[in-house]
């Protein structure tokens, strides 16, 4: 753009100076001469936004002219000329030609060929120059736009890009939507606070006073440059916004003109009740500040409806006509201060629609990027629910197999009207030798096979480079999975918020956090060296083998320091869990970390009453949901176990015959989730020869593969849960109230079972002690034997006093996790800060993102109709 000339010519109104200033700053940041030209009134009122872009470099200057003169001489010079839209394309379609027909002003009509529903009379959808007495003004203005060289208008494609090509095609005119221009000094506070005209307060006061609150807790208001209310409607006014308890000594007034870009633009603003001026409009949005509409005229009835009925943004105040169109009788007043209250209320909720105006009003999209594995993608999908129903899009990024397993869940969000999609990236397995289609880790079968496993994970940072860059504008925030270090560069070279996700609980993460910093696992002897936890909030005994880390592993090494890496350097850490059963672990290990920590579990809950989520959650069920609910159904309450190992721990051939044995001497009713009775032949073999499920008939279900784990746990026949202690399963059995039966494998389920069996005092031990790689070869993998087996679950199942006190306490984990990620609860007020933070974030490298986008380029500016070309050294006017 070095060597353009431009000539900027504002209507000397503020709303249509200030953008057409912000205009001269984007363009003189790509090297443009900038000359606003304007009145010495208005040129004092704007010198020091100009006077700030100067100091930054900016050729930007202001020429002034006398505001009547002669006669200009025409036809001396031909100068190209664009004309600057300062309101929204939704106004300029909606009213290009469209009157003549109506009866009087008030005559309600509906829009005609409008892309959206948009109804109204004359005096709500206005032209500027839409009166009797100004209609030789409206014949100059339509023909200077007719011939100019092209028109800007100052808004952008992400919130009006039907309307923008609409209005283009009907002018027949190449159309440049170059806004929002106020984005182009949101790193300038000299410029935020004088933008329009020198406040008349102290800036630094009114973001001192601002600094004191709570975000998202303060309304800010104003009507801008022009409108004025009477005196009896700022009375209603001021009653409403005392009644809403938003004053006494939380109010602050400003008499005059306020720096709206700096209170804007700051955390504790949390809704803005303006007049619905297209500038106005566009800072709220820039700044996710959802809007409550008070429109006095013109094209501020069109941005009221764009708010409220197409963004999803605003609340309405009740203003239904201008000002000039009351009845006398009226004096003034269209909102009463008890509809001013009621409006306040809404607009500021802190419930679910109004966390889903917040969401909306960011625009905020989150890329979740969950570990190959069952128990991680199961909880990053029902983040996704969680979040899409506050108003955020959604997209789950995994790879082609796993995509497929859990697409019936999101299918289900989908039809639930909630924004969740997956994406595809291809697994780099086969490069390293894994067999083609093995993407999950339950599906890795040689042992020799893991490394590679980690190492085709590893190198999904490519994939997702790719994907990243493809997008249409960057995503505002990615929660990668703990175990997906690899996704921090990714998000570091494209400046994308990150935040990382905790699939295990929070006892674990401290404890082993605990270990790792005192030293423990390296003074231990060998794995099975019992030492107790140090500096831990209860006491916890065990050994390297039962505290193992996900990463604990000799060659291992450089992915555990890569883990501890992103996990230190992310905008925020995501635990799924809740406050009340791990409070004190959760506190700690934040504090650990020295990182913002949110709770937002247990994420199971956002499928509880969605029937095909439940009987679809982390796979396709491989037997019919309908058929285990009949079966259940025929049981009394709380008399079934349900027994199931998760879906990558597999017990041995000889084991899994020691269970079989127990269950049946045991008398129990159980419904047995047994997927080695697809892929161990020994297994195969013996329920073969046997005659097991002839014995134990009707008494047993067997389920050979992937059960309906939600839906059978949420049964009330069910009454006890053998279980590895995965996360979820814990969670899930927490969850629906379900005593369990400790059976832990490997990794963090040793820790749930501590949790279960020794804090909350819900659960039984089988007898396992060790990991199933820690056991003696003679053993062959058997750990408890049938008789243990017999009698651990009548100690689970026991109806005396002991297990009914048990239940009574599984049942209380159950209404208190309930409660957690209802409106009000510790989980779902964590999820909405951790939501606000995101915005926040965004918020901030938005003016950066807005500026690189602003305005193509000079030659696209340039190249316009017919033969005219803009040269260097040329001059180029815009004008509004």
């Amino acid at each position: 753009m070095s060597g353009l000339y431009f000539l900027l010519v504002p209507l000397v109104a503020q709303g249509h100076i200030i953008p057409m200033v912000d205009l001269a700053r984007l363009l003189g940041a790509r090297g443009a001469r900038v000359t606003v030209v304007t009145t010495p009134v208005n040129a004092a009122r704007n010198s020091a936004v100009v006077e700030s872009a100067r100091r930054a470099g900016l050729d930007v200057e202001l020429a002034e002219i006398a505001f009547s003169g002669p006669e200009p001489t025409r036809g001396r010079r031909r100068i190209s000329r664009l004309v600057l839209h300062c309101p929204s394309a939704y106004f300029l379609l909606s009213t290009h030609g469209m009157y003549g027909r109506v009866a009087d002003e008030l005559e309600t009509f509906g829009v005609p060929d409008f892309p959206v529903r948009a109804v109204g009379n004359t005096t709500t959808f206005r032209g500027f120059f839409q009166w009797p007495e100004k209609e030789s003004f409206l014949r100059d203005v339509a023909e200077a736009e007719a011939t100019a060289d092209g028109l800007l208008i100052n808004t952008f494609r992400d919130i009006e890009g039907v309307f923008v090509d609409r209005y283009a095609a009907a002018l027949g005119r190449r159309t440049w939507a170059i806004g929002p221009t106020c984005a182009s000094g949101l790193d300038d506070a000299d410029a935020k606070a004088g933008r329009g005209n020198r406040a008349d307060v102290d800036a630094g006061l009114v973001v001192s006073w601002l600094d004191a609150r709570p975000p998202s807790s303060v309304l800010y208001i104003s009507f801008g440059s022009i409108a004025h209310l009477i005196a009896r409607e700022l009375i209603q006014l001021a009653g409403g916004l005392e009644a809403s308890k938003r004053v006494k000594n939380r109010g602050l007034l400003i008499r005059g003109w306020a720096p709206q870009v700096t209170i804007l633009s700051h955390a504790a603003v949390g809704g803005f009740l303006t007049h619905c001026g297209w500038n106005a409009t566009v800072e709220a949005i820039v700044h996710g500040v959802p809007v409550l509409t008070w429109p006095n005229f013109s094209d501020q009835f069109s941005s009221e409806r764009l708010l409220v009925d197409v963004l999803g943004v605003g609340v309405r105040s009740g203003v239904k006509v201008p000002v000039m169109s009351l009845p006398e009788e009226a004096e003034g007043v269209q909102v009463t201060s008890a509809e001013v209250e009621k409006s306040v209320g809404e607009l500021m909720d802190e419930g679910s629609e109004g966390t889903a105006r917040r969401s909306t009003m960011a625009g905020l999209h989150f890329l979740l990027v969950p570990l190959v594995a069952q128990g991680h993608i199961i909880p990053m999908v029902d983040l996704a629910r969680l979040l899409a129903g506050r108003g955020a899009r959604i997209t789950v990024v995994t790879t082609p197999v796993n995509a497929a397993r859990n697409r019936a869940t999101v299918e289900s969000a989908r039809r639930a009207g909630l924004d969740v999609e997956l994406a595809e990236l291809a697994f780099p397995g086969p490069e390293l030798g894994l067999p083609e289609g093995v993407e999950n880790f339950d599906q890795v079968v040689e042992q020799h096979h893991f490394l590679a496993f980690f190492q085709a994970i590893w190198k999904m940072d490519a994939a997702l480079e790719e994907y990243v860059r493809s997008l249409p504008r960057r995503p505002d925030c990615l929660v990668a999975d703990s175990c997906n270090p690899w996704t921090a560069a990714v998000c570091a070279r494209h400046g994308i918020p990150r935040l990382v996700m905790h699939c295990p609980s929070a006892y674990f993460l401290l404890a082993t956090h605990n270990l790792s910093k005192h030293g423990v696992y390296g003074r231990a002897a060998d794995e099975l060296e019992p030492f107790e936890v140090p500096d831990f909030p209860v006491r916890a005994v065990g050994n390297t083998a039962t505290f193992r880390g996900f990463f604990q592993w000799p060659f291992m090494e450089e992915y555990q320091r890569e883990v501890a890496e992103a996990e230190a350097t992310a905008d925020g850490l995501v635990i799924n869990t809740f406050r009340d059963i791990e409070a004190v672990f959760i506190d700690r290990y934040a504090a650990a970390l020295g990182r913002r920590t949110w709770a937002i579990g247990p994420t199971c809950a956002s499928v509880l009453d969605d029937a095909d989520a439940k009987a679809g959650r982390g796979n396709r069920a491989d037997v019919d949901a309908g058929h285990v609910v009949s079966w259940l159904d025929a049981r009394p309450p709380s008399s079934v176990l349900y027994v199931s190992f998760g879906s990558i721990a597999n017990q041995s051939a000889k084991q899994v015959i020691e269970i079989a044995r127990g269950l049946e001497a045991s008398g129990r009713p159980f419904v047995w989730a047994i997927k080695e009775a697809r892929s161990d032949a020994g297994v195969q073999a013996w329920l073969a020869a046997e005659g097991f499920e002839e014995r134990v008939g009707d008494r047993g279900l067997l389920v050979r593969g992937w059960a309906p784990q939600v839906t059978i746990l949420s049964h009330p026949a069910v009454g006890g849960f053998l279980s590895h202690c995965g996360w979820n399963a814990t969670l899930e059995a927490i969850s629906h109230g379900v005593p369990v039966l400790t059976w832990p494998v490997f990794a963090d389920q040793f820790c749930s079972e501590r949790l279960l069996a020794d804090v909350f005092g819900v659960g039984v031990r089988s007898g396992v002690t060790l990991p199933i790689m820690n056991l003696p070869e003679e053993a062959e993998g058997v750990q408890v034997t049938s008789a243990d087996v017999e009698k651990a679950v009548a100690e689970l199942m026991d109806e005396g006093p002991e297990g009914s006190a048990r239940r009574a306490r599984a049942k209380e984990l159950a209404v208190k996790a309930k409660a957690a990620m209802e409106d009000g609860g510790s989980s779902y007020a964590d999820l909405t800060d951790m939501i606000d933070h995101v915005a926040e974030l965004s918020r901030k490298s938005l003016g950066r993102d807005m500026s690189a986008r602003a305005l193509r380029s000079a030659s696209e500016l340039g190249s316009n109709n017919g033969d005219t070309t803009i040269e260097a050294g040329a001059a180029l006017s815009v004008h509004s």
